[in-house]
């Protein structure tokens, strides 16, 4: 799986340089004991507009479906009500004063905090991010602990990373990984389908 980021050993502006070993591993096996783990950001979706949470309207069909065969968090909040520091908090289970990422002057992920990416990678898992909110970013050290994190400088539709997902799941089929998304679709006005049109009036 090919990305961009490259790990530069060189001091910056501020900080202390970090010296990275990289060392090839033989890929794990996922099995029902160690399953692949897929962890969905859906950025500004509001739970009171879908219908697995009691809104009237089928808005949500897909994802009421896989509310339905799996478990459904009805008292589940967030730690904060914007990007940075709530996204911090679901990579490190640590509340926003702990973890430090507080504002647009605190917005950088602390690498000396453990990351679910690296707990899992020690647990030999492949890991990878596709993230379409141009906040998370490499520069603000959220690719930490990711062997690959697909990240862009503005807002993307998810249609525009489906490809690269389905690749990336098509290549590592049986591989033991963690995948990371984080979608933006209900930042714009949505399009809907004729079908879709017709359930919600």
């Amino acid at each position: 799986f090919q990305t961009d980021i490259k790990t530069p050993v060189t001091s910056c502006g501020f900080g202390s340089p970090q010296l990275v070993r990289g060392e090839d591993l033989p890929r794990a096996k996922s099995s029902p004991d160690t399953p692949n783990i897929v962890l969905i950001v859906m950025d500004t979706l509001r739970a009171d507009r879908m219908s697995c949470y009691g809104y009237p309207k089928e808005t949500t069909p897909n994802l009421d479906a896989l509310a339905a065969a799996g478990l459904l968090y009805e008292e589940a909040r967030a730690t904060s009500s914007w990007t940075w520091p709530s996204t911090a908090s679901i990579l490190t289970g640590l509340h926003p004063q702990t973890h430090g990422v507080v504002s647009d002057g605190r917005c950088y992920l602390d690498a000396r905090l453990q990351s679910l990416p690296e707990v899992l990678e020690e647990r030999s898992y492949t890991t990878v991010a596709f993230t379409c909110n141009p906040l998370i970013v490499p520069n603000k050290n959220f690719h930490q602990g990711f062997e690959n994190f697909d990240s862009y400088p503005t807002f993307r539709k998810s249609d525009v990373v489906l490809g690269t997902i389905k690749n990336f799941m098509k290549q590592y089929a049986g591989t033991r990984f963690f995948m990371y998304l984080h979608l933006v679709d209900p930042h714009d006005k949505y399009q809907l389908t004729d079908t879709a049109r017709d359930r919600v009036g």
